[in-house]
């Protein structure tokens, strides 16, 4: 899989973006949304999981809290557009 390209240079320029979300299908911007919202979206969305038994909570979080600051931020802030206008 290829790293997103990212579009937060092209945020003053609303042409630009929607030549880049038209080619690529996606936007990629950085910081989009706080770091809470994903980490409570993230938290809403493995509940039934959890609930089911098909995780482990210890092993689950223990992950999380191997990475380091630059990658928490990576995945815990980033905002994916779709071509649809959908977030995901």
């Amino acid at each position: 899989m290829n790293p997103f390209v990212e579009s937060q240079e092209l945020i003053p320029d609303a042409a630009a973006l929607k030549t880049r979300l038209d080619q690529d299908g996606y936007l990629f911007i950085r910081h989009l949304i706080p770091r809470n919202t994903i980490e409570n979206v993230r938290q809403q969305s493995l509940a039934p999981a959890k609930t089911a038994g098909w995780l482990k909570e210890d092993k689950l979080f223990k992950a999380w809290d191997k990475l380091n600051l630059s990658q928490r931020r990576l995945l815990g802030t980033a905002g994916v557009l779709g071509a649809g206008g959908s977030l995901f």
